[in-house]
């Protein structure tokens, strides 16, 4: 509605939370539904305080994602009161990477870490407070969740389970001029355009098959993204 205080994007965080809380308990049950939050994007004016003020690089994103991270928080809190709460599972994943006051390079895996929290009264015990360190991408969150519930996955050819301990671990990123490639032994970020020595801290032995895995990861999806 046009009274709800909005910024350049859009509906900030705190007053979206209390709409989709409203429309899920208005879902008939069981349902699947999407929240995309905008508040942690530039240009960041997000209402209330500033309370970060230590950080110089980054400051303005690091203080949205704080007003972010406490509108979710509250969101949750207000979810646990519905009685759809203990047969509801929450996927909590940003869509891509941010520079960040630490500064880390476009071309690592550290800029393009982003977070991933599976929680909600439907999560299985056995993973209250679990912490999975295996190499996955965000892609990977639909075969794992089909998975659990015993629901063929066959149509989503790049997602892995990342629960299963014989599933293959790494993960990708692409540049406008290169990749980046992680094995649990080693990352190479491969730039194309610029001509420079590919970035590694593979084996010797190991940096071969890192060149040749990365690229033949992106052909293939090149080649599929442009039949379609």
């Amino acid at each position: 509605d046009n009274n709800i205080p909005q910024g350049k994007l859009g509906v900030h965080d705190e007053y979206l939370f209390d709409r989709f809380l409203n429309d899920l308990n208005q879902m008939p049950q069981p349902f699947f539904s999407t929240a995309f939050t905008l508040s942690s994007h530039s240009p960041y004016d997000q209402p209330g305080e500033r309370p970060i003020d230590w950080i110089e690089l980054e400051n303005d994103f690091v203080n949205s994602a704080h007003y972010a991270d406490k509108c979710l928080g509250d969101f949750l809190e207000n979810a646990k009161k519905q009685d759809w709460y203990a047969n509801t599972l929450f996927i909590i994943m940003s869509d891509h990477s941010h520079a960040s006051y630490k500064g880390f390079p476009l071309q690592s895996f550290d800029y393009h870490h982003v977070p991933l929290l599976i929680t909600g009264g439907a999560l299985a015990k056995e993973f209250h407070g679990t912490q999975n360190d295996k190499l996955t991408c965000n892609v990977d969150v639909t075969t794992t969740l089909l998975k659990q519930i015993n629901i063929p996955a066959n149509d989503f050819f790049w997602s892995k389970n990342m629960l299963n301990p014989y599933t293959e671990e790494f993960a990708f990123f692409e540049l406008n001029e290169g990749l980046g490639w992680k094995r649990p032994y080693g990352e190479q970020i491969i730039n194309l355009k610029a001509g420079l020595p590919a970035y590694s801290t593979a084996p010797e032995d190991k940096k071969e098959i890192l060149d040749k895995e990365g690229k033949a990861y992106m052909q293939v999806m090149l080649k599929e993204f442009l039949s379609f």
